[in-house]
């Protein structure tokens, strides 16, 4: 996503660096260009399309968006800048934002104002204190890419938005599972990327549900709740499936992968296996990564020259 922000930056550099008076722009936008964008007036930072401000220093450093100046704001990235825990209220006004990335920053709530960016595509709260969704956002019906939580973490965010009517989403990430987000999940049919985490024995059903719907899922990640069993029911043989992570115990877990012949990253923690992964997962034809950890019960695992 930070990629993304800074190739949007760069077709938008000219209007930044005219906005700064022929200031030689970085690639890189931090605390001085912050300062230095404090101090240009409003009527020369008005044409503003792309602001990025990625801060590495521990340092506290105060932030505030001049909706007024950033009328025609499409790209705000925020990775990692220090600051107050809540974003203002004036994010709300940024009414042609795309991109909005917060990923790494100290937030704990987001405002209820963010419902009035309905051009938003990308919404990336990933590794920030954010444990759930204010309401209203199904209003913002061009979102494609919704990053709540990272793919290995504990992490989850709770989304009481009625999901099923985004249906231009391509990638849902670190959502907390619920039977009725399970349901809802159906109606995503063009999901590429899903990570769903707190998942119960009696999500199964509903879930497998969904994944048999989604026929260019390229990436899934499942984290069971611990102590939890779940079984996978779907029968989609998600041919563009390159990627797979599973954290928890899932009763067919290698039955299924076995069949998942596009797969090239495999990922599995906590599974309890008994049987010897590689044995069964062995004629995989596409897989270059395999990540175990504390996966298999077993104490020897067996390598041929066919695995």
């Amino acid at each position: 996503m930070r990629a993304f922000g800074v190739k949007r930056f760069k077709q938008d550099q000219e209007s930044v660096v005219r906005s700064l008076q022929s200031r030689e722009m970085p690639e890189r936008v931090d605390h001085h260009f912050l300062q230095a964008e404090r101090r240009t007036s409003n009527k020369h930072m008005i044409d503003v399309c792309s602001l990025l401000a990625f801060e590495e220093s521990k340092n506290q450093f105060p932030f505030e968006i001049p909706a007024r100046s950033f009328k025609l704001l499409s790209v705000l990235e925020l990775e990692q800048l220090p600051g107050d825990t809540q974003l203002p209220n004036a994010v709300g006004d940024l009414v042609l934002l795309h991109y909005l990335g917060l990923r790494r920053t100290r937030l704990k709530v987001l405002p209820k104002s963010l419902k009035n960016l309905q051009r938003l595509e990308t919404l990336d709260i990933r590794d920030t204190f954010v444990r759930e969704l204010p309401p209203g956002l199904e209003v913002l019906n061009m979102l494609k890419h919704l990053l709540l939580a990272g793919s290995f973490g504990n992490e989850v965010v709770s989304v009481e938005t009625q999901i099923e009517v985004l249906n231009h989403l391509l990638t849902l990430a670190g959502v907390k599972l619920t039977e009725d987000i399970a349901e809802q999940l159906q109606h995503l049919s063009l999901l590429q990327k899903l990570s769903v985490g707190e998942v119960r024995s009696n999500h199964s059903k509903s879930l497998s549900k969904s994944i048999d719907k989604m026929e260019f899922l390229g990436s899934l990640t499942i984290k069971c709740f611990p102590g939890e069993k779940i079984q996978i029911l779907s029968n989609n043989p998600l041919d563009c499936l390159e990627k797979l992570r599973v954290g928890g115990q899932v009763g067919n877990l290698l039955d299924w992968v076995n069949k998942k012949r596009s797969l090239k990253y495999l990922y599995m923690w906590d599974c309890m296996l008994t049987e010897d992964p590689l044995s069964a997962l062995k004629h995989l034809p596409n897989l270059v990564v395999l990540s175990l950890c504390n996966a298999y019960e077993g104490e020897q695992i067996q390598v041929d020259a066919i695995g």
